[in-house]
């Protein structure tokens, strides 16, 4: 159950979501004049006007079922080709080797030749590769474009879509172009003798499996649908009616051409429609498919954001961006459980917006689900219109795309709907055309018992997982204590990171990541924008260099910086630079880490026990023409935490789950027993090197044959044991292992060589990605990987036995670190937190994601709510922010001169001066601009005690009592009564002291500013914004149908366009008069303003500079009260 009542919760988006939202009678009308076009494009006087072509397809047979044999087939998709080599065995399974090959953009906007020979280069390379160039088997082409069919073997491309440029094509038949390239190869023989619609095609692959298949659906990228139709009622057929039936290309993406869907079309369909290839056409697919849905989404939130409805102070730079709502963030927003919105965050967070709030994100699931639903109900309509017409009473319908494939709550709306549309006497059945031809579901318990055995050490239980957790608790705590540290199996080695980010670190930093096989060196700047821009360089690491003594290692390090920093050309900028350290270090200061081990086959064995920092500096000191300030060294899990923590505030815990697994959290400094001074600062981040934990036997419960294996055949027997449940590397070395335990014990690839599966180490974890990346009960990737392992010709069973134990070898590992997880966020108790997470397992691994909040959910104490974030940012941007910590200064209002930063101002211009040399000047002091206001006047007028800056900018400063002023280290002991404050009060109101004055026009300025949420005060009083002040209303009241009704003022939507100076123009006019108004307008190219057009917009500028008068006296009142001088200046 929801928390929110949208209509109630969210009006705004109800209200512009209502015509989204298609009635049942609706979708009747819909289906019904989907039905009149469909029976006009088979008709030869309605076919050329109707908006549902009906195209014929000349295929009148269909599957029997009992077809065998060996046939090649091409996919012809949009960004890509498959080239296939299919096998109809004799136990109705479908063997398939298949190749995809990327079209180039170059080949693909070419002359239609140049096309057709690239295909056939790539089918010679794939028949050659197959051993059968010679057999001249059948081929037959599923083509994802137009075709007008005149035969089977005949189909004229009417149009290239989706950015196609071969129009030497267009009008000419698809297989004698390729046939014509394909004769071009004299040593290949190919029976090319068909083409059909991709449709067309899914329908055909399910029906050899399930004969009552009569639909062929797409949902995806676009939509189609082809049936099975009475031959005699295809008017547009001139053959043999001796054949009843005839599949049907309906092509019904184009419906809606003839206006049949423009009652239910709105305003964003119609912006979309306008900026999309094909304006006017495909209005249909254009309210279905995954290509406009979540521009659609996108649309709807912009709008919302500028009524100021949702996201209230977010920066939309990037979600701003035509198409970059994609449907995978559609799916991963509607795939949280009801009233959490961890992926919806997640989602969001790629688009800069963070920190949103829970009813901001119910409201964006509200919009995804009522645009996808629309879609839903859309395609019923349609295919309940084929149903019906069709009128069998059993009926199964081939989907394919990736819409209904991957997105459940799809599946439910579609079926729903469909139900409801159909006559009752039709029964049908949707089928994910990629699960269907020849598959079963295997029971895993059942059908490979032997396996179900090996693997049933693996499967953990609940309790068990809550052993692991309060274990893991005790060793934590362990590793904190000064006693008990050195017997501890996690170590939580301190950091000496004591100060998260604040979010507002500014400038240049070098950062260097050291991972197992590379290092990456990095130039990061941090920008005024809340934006990280980034500059890098991956070196790999040679063996030779990474096995040799500690020196040549860090000598190859530093020349590689050396390199860098030159080719950036900072090397004489002396910027901070820090270390993001994979390996195992003992920190006793932020720039002392001392090295424990190598691991991971490194062994510059002279390097351990030594400083890592130190061993890096003396490398670089050895380049006499570079200056770098080497001051920090963290581990890489803590530069992950520090990495996304300084655009969410809410990030406590760093973890990786890659070739090593490590976390990083936030701990309270008065529980690191081991630091030897009191510390100023109350937090500490601990690297809780937890790859170790089980080394003090509580995982010895956990850990079966082969994980006793892996440890004995590793290069650090009896260490790491956690890790060794846990990451890429080990997590192939089992799969691997079982699987040769399987073979040897003739369970599955009975037969097959252990030239390449016998070799130790040899299955990587990206070969288990690929086996589970395939959908259920489809095994292409899994065949694709054995193939590389020499072992071909799988069975489906075989198969089916492997993806099994890649997914508990996986689900084991995400239990083990969601117990982690769930330690630490238990012990922290913070009401939130969020977990930045780096390495391959977790981005790349389908279901990864999926099992590891699952349980970290069901191992957290209720109330301590948590997001699981891939963190776009990495470690070494964390390892920026700490070489950052505390020095960093910056400009303001646009200013960006570089190398400038960290410098002293008076030092630098005294050296300027100096490199001139035709004049001298001592320069002996620097004040602000407000305080030299203060002591010009101050120069004539005894009484002038504050200053104030009130122009594009504001400020003040004021003569405060010496004594009073204890951040002066001799307030007490100074001889001068008094000094000059600064008091920089244009930042009063960033923690919210103004939340209360400010308006919905006052944070769309902020958000569109240089600093958005700084500089508060600023913001609603000087000229730098009033003007944008000014132009936001105007613009809302435009939007609403109040100002400029009959005026073209499209320009005032344009930011910065309405200058400040405008409103003094504006109100200089006498009252009732407005001829400045008039001049003010002209000048800006708006015309057709009535009078009371400009008389409202006078009193709009009246209202905005009144209370700008008004705050900036009460902040003059506050100095007059603190100076408690009578007269004052």
């Amino acid at each position: 159950m929801e928390v929110y009542d949208p209509e109630k919760d969210f009006p705004e988006a109800w209200k512009l979501l209502q015509p989204f939202m298609l009635s049942d009678d609706t979708l009747v009308t819909i289906r019904n004049s989907m039905t009149r076009e469909l029976q006009h494009g088979l008709l030869r006087d309605m076919h050329a006007r109707s908006s549902i072509p009906c195209l014929l397809s000349y295929v009148q047979d269909l599957p029997t079922g009992h077809e065998r044999g060996r046939f090649l087939s091409l996919e012809m998709w949009p960004t890509n080709c498959r080239i296939m080599l299919v096998k109809f065995s004799s136990e109705k399974d479908i063997y398939m080797s298949s190749r995809c090959v990327i079209v180039p953009h170059t080949v693909a906007a070419s002359r239609g030749t140049a096309l057709f020979n690239f295909l056939a280069h790539n089918i010679a390379v794939f028949v050659r590769d197959k051993k059968v160039e010679k057999d001249n088997l059948p081929m037959g082409i599923a083509f994802a474009f137009e075709l007008n069919k005149l035969s089977l073997d005949v189909g004229i491309l009417l149009r290239w879509t989706k950015g196609y440029g071969a129009q030497g094509a267009v009008g000419k038949n698809i297989v004698e172009l390729l046939q014509n390239a394909l004769d071009e190869y004299k040593d290949i023989r190919i029976n090319l003798n068909s083409v059909v619609n991709i449709s067309a095609g899914t329908l055909m692959a399910l029906a050899w499996s399930y004969p009552n298949c009569k639909i062929g659906l797409i949902v995806g990228t676009s939509t189609n649908a082809a049936y099975v139709e009475q031959t005699d009622e295809c008017q547009m057929y001139e053959g043999s009616t001796k054949q009843p039936l005839m599949i049907i290309n309906t092509e019904w993406r184009n419906f809606g051409a003839n206006g049949h869907l423009d009652f239910i079309r709105n305003e964003f369909d119609k912006l979309v429609d306008s900026v999309s290839s094909e304006p006017g056409k495909k209005l249909y697919e254009k309210c279905i498919s995954t290509l406009y849905m979540g521009e659609l989404v996108r649309l709807i939130v912009v709008r919302l954001v500028k009524m100021g409805a949702i996201f209230k102070g977010a920066s939309m730079d990037y979600f701003d961006i035509q198409w970059k709502m994609e449907m995978k963030s559609i799916m991963a927003i509607e795939s949280d459980p009801p009233n959490v919105y961890t992926s919806a965050q997640e989602v969001m967070e790629k688009f800069r917006i963070r920190n949103c709030s829970e009813r901001d994100l119910a409201m964006l699931r509200f919009i995804c689900r009522i645009v996808t639903l629309r879609s839903a109900q859309l395609v019923a309509a349609g295919v309940a219109c084929l149903i019906n017409r069709m009128n069998y009473p059993n009926i199964s319908i081939a989907v394919d795309g990736g819409v209904y494939r991957l997105f459940p709550a799809y599946q439910i709306h579609l079926n729903k709907y469909t139900l409801m549309l159909t006559n009752r006497n039709n029964k049908f059945k949707y089928v994910i055309s990629e699960d269907s031809p020849g598959m079963q579901k295997y029971d895993p318990e059942t059908d490979f018992p032997q396996a179900w055995k090996i693997l049933k050490p693996f499967m953990l239980s609940d309790d068990a997982l809550v052993t692991i957790r309060n274990s893991m608790t005790r060793e934590l705590l362990n590793g904190l204590g000064k006693d008990t540290h050195s017997r501890s199996s996690i170590p939580s080695w301190l950091s000496y990171v004591q100060q998260l980010p604040s979010g507002d670190e500014r400038g240049r930093f070098l950062a260097l990541e050291m991972w197992p096989s590379n290092c990456r060196i990095m130039l990061v700047k941090f920008s005024s924008e809340n934006d990280i821009y980034m500059s890098s360089k991956c070196v790999i690491i040679p063996h030779t260099i990474a096995a040799s003594r500690g020196t040549i290692l860090f000598n190859f390090l530093a020349q590689n910086i050396a390199i860098f920093v030159r080719a950036k050309k900072v090397e004489k900028d002396n910027l901070p630079m820090g270390i993001a350290f994979a390996f195992d270090l003992n920190q006793l200061s932020l720039d002392v880490g001392i090295l424990i081990r190598w691991t991971q086959g490194y062994g510059a064995q002279s390097a351990i026990g030594k400083n890592v920092v130190q061993l890096l500096r003396n490398a670089l000191d050895e380049f006499k023409d570079i200056k770098i300030n080497l001051n920090s060294i963290v581990n890489i899990s803590t530069g992950s935490l520090m990495a996304l923590a300084w655009s969410c505030p809410d990030c406590k815990i760093g973890l990786i789950v890659g070739l090593v697994t490590n976390a990083a959290y936030v701990e309270q400094a008065e529980a690191c027993e081991r630091i030897e001074e009191e510390s100023k600062h109350p937090l500490m981040i601990v690297n809780t090197d937890w790859g170790n934990f089980g080394s003090n036997g509580h995982l010895d419960f956990v850990r079966n044959e082969f994980d006793k294996i892996i440890d004995a055949h590793s290069n650090n027997p009896g260490m790491k044991y956690f890790e060794k449940c846990i990451s890429t590397l080990n997590l192939g070395e089992l799969v691997r292992l079982i699987v040769v335990r399987l073979i040897d014990m003739g369970v599955i690839f009975k037969g097959a060589s252990m030239a390449y599966i016998g070799i130790e180490w040899k299955m990587e974890m990206k070969s288990i990605v690929e086996i589970e990346s395939d959908p259920p009960n489809v095994y292409i990737q899994a065949q694709k990987v054995m193939d590389k392992f020499g072992i071909h010709n799988c069975s489906e069973r075989d198969l089916a036995t492997l993806r099994f134990i890649c997914k508990i070898v996986g689900i084991r590992s995400a239990k083990l670190v969601a117990a982690g997880l769930a330690c630490l966020i238990n012990r922290m108790s913070y009401p939130r937190i969020s977990i930045a997470v780096e390495g391959g397992v977790y981005r790349l691994y389908p279901t990864y994601q999926e099992n590891l909040y699952k349980y970290t959910l069901m191992l957290t104490d209720p109330q301590n709510k948590f997001e699981i974030i891939a963190s776009d940012d990495s470690p070494g941007v964390g390892a920026a922010i700490v070489a950052d910590q505390g020095i960093l200064v910056t400009w303001t209002k646009g200013f960006k001169s570089e190398g400038v930063v960290n410098k002293n101002v008076v030092e630098m211009l005294r050296e300027a001066i100096s490199r001139r040399g035709d004049f001298k000047v001592d320069i002996v002091a620097i004040l602000n601009d407000t305080t030299g206001t203060l002591m010009s006047c101050a120069f004539q007028n005894q009484n002038c005690k504050i200053g104030m800056i009130l122009g594009t900018g504001t400020n003040a400063c004021y003569v405060e009592k010496t004594s009073n002023v204890e951040m002066f280290p001799s307030y007490q002991t100074s001889t001068k009564p008094h000094m000059i404050i600064n008091c920089e009060w244009g930042a009063f109101g960033e923690n919210g002291e103004l939340d209360f004055v400010r308006t919905s026009y006052d944070k769309a300025v902020d958000r569109e500013s240089l600093y958005p949420t700084k500089q508060v005060f600023e913001k609603c009083i000087s000229g730098k914004y009033m003007g944008e002040l000014v132009r936001h209303i105007m613009v809302d009241l435009m939007d609403k149908g109040v100002l400029f009704k009959e005026a073209t003022a499209q320009i005032l939507r344009e930011r910065e366009k309405f200058d400040t100076r405008f409103l003094n123009g504006i109100e200089s006019d006498k009252p009732g008069e407005i001829r400045n108004a008039c001049k003010v307008m002209d000048k800006l190219g708006v015309r057709g303003t009535s009078e009371e057009d400009l008389l409202c917009l006078r009193h709009i500028c009246q209202a905005i500079s009144t209370r700008s008068a008004q705050l900036a006296a009460c902040g003059l009142v506050s100095l007059i009260k603190k100076t408690k001088v009578k007269d004052i200046a």
